[in-house]
């Protein structure tokens, strides 16, 4: 039996194309409607070592820092709590067996960019793994703030980090019969362009797959 790639092939840019058109329809969420003591900003990996320097360093990733440095000036205006999550990877980090050796603990690399440095107000959350959901620091920072429910999640890469964490972290309060806000606005995360790895067509599929388990994705939160 043969297959009919050119029908496949075909069935494949129509998906995509209707992904881009649900995607597009997607309204903003305004950051005053949501409730200030309840909500956080979650920051994944905006770091040196996915925008300025290293292997994996992306001119996507940077060019995502003027509107997360306004969403977070925007947040310190309301005191919505911020935390930055940073790959802080230990030397022999089984990562480096899928991805190359990046944000080693100490290194420029592992830094925070310097503009969301001088924005400030937010908790460093460091991790050694691409889902920081899972990670000591994070459930303690959680575990101390229990009013939150409502959360903004911005940063790097939409088809990694962000899709395992905002998905995760969306499971965990349905576990619980919680409801929750899991917010992703689509101007604040993007993904790389890798060979393969085209990053267009890498973060509209990861979009979707975000939006269809629950998390709301957005135009922009303004």
């Amino acid at each position: 039996m043969t297959q009919d790639c050119s029908a496949t092939g075909s069935a494949d840019v129509q998906a995509i194309a209707a992904i881009r058109s649900a995607l597009a329809c997607q309204p903003e969420v305004a950051l005053a409607s949501l409730p200030a003591k309840g909500t956080a900003l979650l920051i994944v990996d905006m770091l040196e070592g996915f925008t300025r320097e290293g292997a994996l360093a992306s001119p996507r990733a940077l060019a995502l820092i003027p509107e997360i440095a306004r969403l977070m000036e925007k947040c310190r205006q309301r005191s919505i709590a911020i935390g930055a999550f940073a790959d802080m990877h230990s030397e022999c980090s089984p990562e480096f067996g899928a991805y190359p050796r990046h944000c080693v603990a100490g290194t420029r690399e592992s830094e925070l960019v310097e503009e969301l440095r001088t924005v400030g107000g937010y908790t460093l959350i460091p991790k050694n793994s691409t889902n920081g959901c899972v990670e000591r620091p994070f459930r303690e920072w959680l575990e101390a703030r229990p009013d939150i429910d409502h959360f903004i999640m911005v940063g790097v890469c939409t088809d990694i980090c962000i899709e395992q964490m905002s998905i995760t972290l969306k499971a965990w309060f349905n576990s619980l019969d919680r409801p929750s806000r899991m917010i992703v606005p689509m101007n604040a995360v993007d993904t790389f362009d890798a060979g393969p790895h085209a990053g267009d067509f890498m973060h509209v599929v990861a979009l979707y797959f975000i939006m269809q388990s629950g998390v709301e994705v957005v135009s922009a939160v303004v």
